[in-house]
């Protein structure tokens, strides 16, 4: 993973963050079997689908959003604490970059 991190003016902060397609991958898969667990298909319990009859059934927009949700969820605080950056307040989020099989670039800012 790669933090570039970038002082703007009125003390505001732009932390820019790379995840690996490996990674990023990973937070996309976690985010399939967030959305399965929600899905009620006949034939299955809820919570109980397959993650490859869920897949057929969830859009790939969905993973995406999830997997991104996650991903920041994962990483933004662990950057936050290792860079020793003292914020004030949730960060803006922009996802810059995202598709499975590739990395994913997002930017947050934050006070």
């Amino acid at each position: 993973m790669s933090v570039t991190i970038k002082q703007l003016p009125k003390s505001e902060v732009s932390i820019t963050v790379e995840v690996e397609s490996e990674r990023a991958q990973e937070f996309f898969d976690k985010a399939l079997r967030a959305l399965a667990a929600s899905l009620e298909l006949k034939g299955f319990r809820k919570g109980k689908v397959p993650s490859n009859i869920a897949r057929g059934h969830i859009s790939e927009k969905d993973i995406l959003e999830k997997g991104v949700e996650i991903a920041v969820g994962d990483t933004y605080p662990d950057i936050v604490t290792s860079q020793k950056l003292e914020t004030v307040g949730p960060p803006q989020v922009n996802v810059l970059k995202v598709a499975k099989g590739s990395p994913l670039v997002y930017e947050a800012r934050v006070a």
